[in-house]
This record gives structure tokens, C-alpha cells and sequence, in this order.
């Protein structure tokens, strides 16, 4: 049949939580193809099957290196879950030009400290450049962090000072250093006021 059948026939198999052999081999034959919604297919089906699909690792982390397909190959190496798969996914992040999906940062959510380690600096560049989602992996730094959200506290705009507020009161006592300054904070919002108070009553 047509590929568009055989996709709605795969994401028939994708739902009913199928994981048998024979649809780990379409799935595996499908990673190959010329068609790119078969390939999506494919690793829709092979993040269910997850560790199962471990013998097709390496040819899912060739699939992060396609705009298309990079976040789908992540969520499934993500379930795959080797030290292997997950640092494939942080490194294909760290190459990734601009913005990287909200997708691909959620699959790489449950990554620890470890396996985010070498994209340091590519979360503290993107968080920097106003992109606040970065505050949850910068967090996992523990006291490497202080320092990025520190200089955030001194931003002319309102949501970078409390983002870094309340990331250094996650922080707890490690973001001591940081108390000056954010005891310096006025913000005219009571709402925003009582954030930063409770920033500082964290670390203290």
C-alpha cells in the first residue's frame, strides 16, 4: 500500500502499545527509508518499545543529524536510555543552530547533572540570550549556577530578574554569595516583591 497507510497502520500498532519482533523489524527497515513520514513512523514506534529497541541505537543517533528528525530520535534514545544514547542527544543540542525545540529539552528533562555536564555552556549562553527554560537545566549545576543567575538579577527587564530570583532560591544556602544583590532588588509588583522575599528566605 501507499506510505500513508502504512504509517496509519504503524501508528495503529504505536497506540496499541505493540512491541512485538515483527514490529520492532518494520520499524527497524522503516529507518532507512527514502520517505521521511515513514522514518518519523518508525521512531513514534520505537520510543514505545524504548530499551527493546537498543540493537538500533546507532542508526537512530545517524537520525539527529536531520532537522526533521532530530527531536523525534531523541525522545527515543532518551528511552533507550544508555550513557551512549543520552550524551548522542546532548551533543546533538549543543550543535544545533538557534532555539532548540521545547520537544528536545523536554527529552533531555530527566538527564542528570552527568550527561548535561557537557553542555554547560551552551544552557548558560542560551539562557542568557532571554531564553528562561534554561533556568531548570542551569539548576542541576547546583553552585556553578549562581554566578549566571546573579548577573541576570541586574536585567532592565522584570521576568529575567525574577527567573533568576527564584532560581537562587532553589538553590538554598549555596546562592548565599548572591544575597546582596538580591536584597538590592525593588520591584514594584507586590507579587514580584514577595517572590524576591522569598528567594532570600530560601537561602537564609
Amino acid at each position: 500500500g501507499s506510505s500513508a497507510e502504512a504509517a496509519l497502520a504503524s501508528r495503529a500498532l504505536t497506540a496499541s502499545g505493540a512491541t512485538s519482533e515483527a514490529a520492532l523489524e518494520l520499524w527497524a527497515t522503516w529507518l532507512a527509508s527514502d520517505d521521511v513520514s515513514l522514518r518519523l513512523e518508525a521512531l513514534l514506534g520505537l520510543r514505545v518499545i524504548g530499551r527493546g529497541a537498543i540493537a538500533h541505537e546507532e542508526t537512530v543517533v545517524a537520525l539527529l543529524d536531520d532537522d526533521v528528525t532530530r527531536t523525534a530520535a531523541a525522545q527515543v534514545l532518551t528511552a533507550i536510555g544508555t550513557p551512549t544514547s543520552w550524551s548522542a542527544v546532548v551533543s546533538a543540542f549543543i550543535a544545533a543552530d538557534g532555539k532548540p525545540p521545547l520537544a528536545l529539552l523536554s527529552a533531555m528533562g530527566r538527564y542528570d547533572a552527568g550527561a548535561l555536564a557537557p553542555a554547560h555552556d551552551r544552557f548558560r549562553e542560551l539562557y542568557h540570550q532571554g531564553h528562561y527554560v534554561m533556568a531548570a537545566f542551569l539548576l542541576r549545576f547546583g553552585d556553578a549556577a549562581v554566578d549566571d543567575f546573579a548577573h541576570e538579577l541586574t536585567s532592565g527587564l522584570a521576568d529575567r530578574r525574577l527567573v533568576a530570583a527564584e532560581s537562587l532560591g532553589h538553590l538554598g544556602a549555596a546562592a548565599t554569595p548572591a544575597l546582596p544583590k538580591l536584597q538590592k532588588l525593588n520591584e514594584r509588583h507586590p507579587i514580584a516583591q514577595q517572590l524576591v522575599r522569598d528567594a532570600i528566605a530560601r537561602i537564609k
